[in-house]
């Protein structure tokens, strides 16, 4: 077999040790070891649209064995090498390993594949994989983002699986330049692993029955096969903390500025409007920094004109911005346990990649319907608000989305916003639908409304707190002729994970609407996964968020 990225028909020459149970000995890799070669991204092979992979996975697919292996030369170039065998036991495992994929620079980095075939079910046969398996491309996270289009991703297909069967894939990649600290030694555990053997730089361990690494499924790139990063130590992902050589705001830079800022804002309301354009509007490229280098990061202009860039770029644009708004102190961190990027500055620590959801999220409406027009006032509370940076008409329109009013007036307060204002209604054949839409900043914005029905990983809520509390309440004064248009109900759905509970109270001309969902915990585990999803198809369920009026003398029902 024949490739410009691999030597395939040495392959069967290869000595491979297929007894994995043993401590391999891994050779070094030939002088002339071939870099791989571009290939346009049309010539990739189509991807399998899985919906809800983690959800998938369960015991559909196991590693029966997994070996890694890190080893540094004098010529401080890592080694890690990764050998596994993976066997099959259902039709959905066969779609599910169909493809494994190698994201790589190939400006410090090569890829080597030692090994790559399917057992038979029966054990007693063995086919390598052919040339027309292997392929290179721009890896799927960076294929909207040009920038890092030199980035390069093996795609290996696996065709051949069938339930029974084992895949056996045995690579190296080469990374130069390379650290010793912080490796992931589940970067790439998709699945259940009965058995893991880890060499790091001459100290072993084994591990037994791993679960699959903990995946959140809030990202699109995660509907596919998983991609496998570069199994090399994290530790020379820079932090891209340091600030001495950064660029500062150029010309263009600055006129984009002026559209953010005006000279009549505060300072405060200046670097909360510039943080909120560097968050929301400069689109976030999620590239692993294990692929980066101070090099590949570019300059603060050049990331607000093409409006996206990975977080380093992100905070080093926003840092940019403050300088040029005369900021003094201005300097890039990150955070211990998420790695998330901020800028800070003597009024606090600005993020530019969204902070995880408050643990606490309230929201309290009072209004008054007449006619067709509903006047309200009310607050939205939640935990950390001192964390969340912007004016309090921004704000307001963050928490409360398309329920916000029109003729906005808010103001910020210590635990939140308070807000007033009025909001046009839609009556059809007399009646009127209000719907108590959900907040974009609470469990709405996951996307979670449309869950599987099983689930064998644990699911990590991005929540700051190990508990969650989201609650409406609405207390509506009817004018105009309007009356409640059906039975008023009282639901609670309670297991041992939470609580949902909804209610419709109506005294006279007041109708009371209150929901909240309590749960217990942010990490659900597989045996909680029912309660979890009981609780959140009734929080998410059409029936338990509206309410019906209608016109006095009335007897419609049609819904707006």
């Amino acid at each position: 077999m024949k490739s410009s990225l691999f030597a395939f028909k040495n392959l069967p020459k290869i000595t491979v040790l297929c007894a994995l149970g043993a401590v391999p000995a891994f050779a070094e890799p030939a002088e002339n070891a071939a870099v791989p070669a571009d290939v346009p991204a049309a010539a990739q092979p189509a991807l399998p649209q899985l919906k809800n992979f983690p959800d998938a996975a369960k015991s559909d697919a196991v590693y029966e064995n997994v070996e890694k292996y890190y080893a540094f030369g004098a010529d401080n170039v890592c080694e890690f090498r990764f050998r596994a065998q993976l066997g099959v036991k259902t039709l959905a495992g066969a779609g599910l390993c169909r493809e494994t994929r190698i994201a790589y620079n190939p400006q410090f980095q090569r890829v080597k594949i030692n090994a790559a075939y399917v057992i038979s079910p029966d054990g007693a046969g063995r086919a390598d994989l052919p040339e027309t398996a292997f392929s290179v491309g721009v890896p799927r996270f960076a294929a909207g983002a040009p920038a890092f289009n030199f980035l390069r991703e093996c795609v290996i297909a696996h065709d051949a699986l069938e339930p029974g069967s084992s895949l056996f894939l045995d690579y190296s990649i080469f990374t130069s330049d390379a650290s010793e600290t912080l490796f992931d030694e589940f970067s790439d555990m998709e699945f259940p692993c009965d058995r893991l053997f880890l060499n790091f730089n001459g100290a072993q361990r084994e591990s037994f029955n791993l679960p699959a690494r903990s995946r959140e499924p809030f990202f699109n790139a995660r509907r596919d096969v998983p991609v496998i990063y570069p199994g090399m130590p994290r530790g020379n992902a820079r932090d891209f903390c340091e600030t001495d050589g950064v660029p500062a705001l150029e010309k263009q830079g600055a006129e984009i500025l002026k559209t953010i800022v005006n000279d009549a804002m505060p300072r405060r309301e200046k670097l909360a409007a510039a943080a909120h354009f560097v968050r929301e509007k400069i689109a976030t490229v999620r590239v692993p920094e294990s692929l980066l280098r101070e090099k590949n990061l570019r300059a603060p202009d050049a990331v607000m004109l093409s409006a996206y860039g990975v977080p380093a770029e992100k905070a080093r644009a926003l840092r940019a911005i403050f300088l040029a708004l005369g900021e003094k102190e201005a300097a890039i961190s990150r955070g211990e346990s998420d790695g998330a990027y901020c800028v800070k500055t003597e009024l606090g620590a600005f993020p530019v990649a969204e902070a995880k959801m408050p643990a606490r999220l309230a929201i309290r409406e009072f209004s008054e319907i007449s006619g067709e027009t509903e006047t309200l006032r009310g607050a939205a509370e939640f935990s950390d608000a001192g964390t969340f940076f912007g004016d309090a008409g921004t704000l307001a329109r963050d928490f409360l989305g398309g329920r916000a009013p029109e003729n906005l007036a808010a103001s910020r307060t210590d635990s939140g916003i308070d807000f007033a204002g009025t909001r046009p209604l839609r009556a059809s054949d007399d009646a009127l639908v209000l719907k108590t839409r959900f907040s974009p900043r609470g469990l709405a914005r996951l996307g979670l409304d449309c869950l599987s029905r099983e689930r064998s990983a644990p699911l990590e809520l991005p929540i700051s707190g190990t508990e969650f509390c989201e609650s409406y309440a609405r207390k509506i004064r009817l004018g105009g002729g309007w009356r409640l248009g059906e039975t008023p109900q009282e639901r609670t759905v309670r297991n041992a994970l939470g609580e949902a509970r909804f209610s419709v109270v109506a005294d006279g001309a007041e109708i009371s609407i209150f929901k909240e969902l309590r749960l217990a915990k942010t990490t659900i585990l597989p045996e909680e996964y029912a309660d979890f999803r009981a609780l959140l198809t009734a929080w998410f369920a059409p029936a338990n968020n509206r309410v019906i009026l209608q016109k006095e003398n009335s007897a419609g029902t049609a819904a707006n």
